[in-house]
């Protein structure tokens, strides 16, 4: 049968992201190589996504979840 699709971009702030991926031990230079290749490679995702959630860090992963839990009811 016929499926619905809903794309959902997570954007995550720089400093959330920063966060993230020195926790992961990514180096520093690939951090910021990371950085600024997602801010050219994900600039119109809103033309291409059907919602996009700025994620940062007043929100939870469960806050998250939620969000998305809504979107897609």
């Amino acid at each position: 049968g016929a499926q619905n699709f809903v794309s959902i971009y997570l954007r995550l702030d720089d400093e959330l992201l920063l966060k993230r991926l020195s926790i992961r031990g990514d180096a520093q230079e690939k951090v910021l190589r990371r950085l600024e290749t997602d801010r050219y490679d994900f600039n119109d995702i809103e033309k291409v996504c059907d919602y996009v959630i700025n994620v940062g860090e007043n929100l939870s992963p469960q806050d998250v979840a939620q969000i998305i839990e809504n979107i897609v009811k």
